[in-house]
């Protein structure tokens, strides 16, 4: 049974950084995973927009959703005004984006995008585990990371 981290960003990096990848892309890539007669028990999900939640849960409805339903997302709206209109607590989103990275770690393979620095750091903190328990390679939607052991030049 595999548990695949997945890392969506559809908030302010959409709207201030990168193109936005569709939400079928990422569940195509998540059944990718698990290939070769593993089964995908659930998936943790780590996401800046709480539409990808309910989106999700329509697209994977077979599949255990994993996710901080009382984390404070941004919805679209750039950080930099989250943050500036104190709209958000400060000291609560930090300690949710290291929970979100420490349980990234803990998943079995990972999908999302390697331009998110997220998307990178939750890759590296799984790798940094040595118990060589990813059931898959990372998956990267938009490019791939040069620093990834796994990939030979």
């Amino acid at each position: 049974d595999v548990v695949i981290g997945l890392h969506v960003r559809h908030g302010d990096k959409v709207q201030e950084e990168a193109p936005r990848i569709e939400l079928d892309e990422y569940v195509k890539a998540v059944r990718e995973s698990v290939k070769g007669g593993k089964r995908l028990k659930g998936v943790f999900l780590a996401t800046d927009s709480q539409a990808v939640v309910r989106e999700l849960e329509q697209k994977l409805p077979d599949v255990v959703l994993l996710v901080n339903r009382r984390e404070s997302r941004n919805s679209a709206i750039a950080f930099s005004l989250f943050k500036d209109t104190y709209s958000v607590n400060i000291t609560q989103y930090a300690i949710d984006t290291i929970t979100n990275l420490l349980l990234l770690r803990d998943c079995d393979s990972f999908v999302g995008t390697f331009s998110s620095n997220f998307g990178r750091l939750g890759y590296e903190l799984q790798i940094t585990k040595g118990d060589n328990r990813m059931v898959a390679p990372p998956i990267s939607l938009d490019f791939p990371w040069y620093a990834d052991p796994s990939s030979k030049p």
